[in-house]
C-alpha cells in the first residue's frame, strides 16, 4: 500500500507541468482560394509560470511566453514550413480591458442611433414642440 501511495505521489509530480491541447489552425488567409483550416493536437511542458515549450502536430515545436498583462506570444518552428507566430489576448487584464472598451463603444453607438432616430422622427413629423 505504501508503494502504491508513493507511486501515485511521484506520478502527480511528473505530470504537474504537462498540458495537452487541441486547437484549430487557420492558414493561407491571403490566398485566392480561401483559407485552409486544420485541426492540431499538442503537448506543452511548463518551464516556469510564464514560459512553456511544446510540440503541435501542425505548427511543430512551440515556445510560448506570457507577459504580465496576460498576453501570450507563441512562436512555432516546423521542418516543413516557415516559422509561425501568434498572439493570444484572450486572458488576464487585456480581456477585461477589451470587454470594457467594447461595452463603452457599444453604448456610445446605441446612443448615437437613438439620437438620429429621434431627429429623423422630428424632421418627418414636423413636431418641434
Amino acid at each position: 500500500m505504501k508503494q502504491l501511495i508513493g507511486t501515485i505521489f511521484l506520478i502527480s509530480f511528473i505530470f504537474s507541468g504537462v498540458n495537452f491541447n487541441q486547437s484549430t489552425v487557420f492558414s493561407s488567409l491571403d490566398e485566392v482560394n480561401g483559407p485552409i483550416v486544420g485541426n492540431a493536437m499538442g503537448v506543452d511542458f511548463d518551464m516556469n509560470e510564464s514560459m512553456s515549450i511544446g510540440y503541435d502536430s501542425i505548427l511543430g515545436m512551440l515556445v510560448k511566453a506570457k507577459s504580465p498583462m496576460g498576453i501570450e506570444f507563441r512562436i512555432g518552428f516546423s521542418a516543413t514550413d516557415t516559422a509561425t507566430y501568434g498572439v493570444d489576448i484572450l486572458g488576464g487584464m487585456v480581456e477585461k480591458e477589451l470587454k470594457h472598451l467594447y461595452l463603452q463603444l457599444l453604448i456610445t453607438l446605441q446612443l448615437e442611433i437613438m439620437q438620429r432616430k429621434l431627429l429623423l422622427e422630428l424632421i418627418l413629423t414636423g413636431d418641434f414642440r
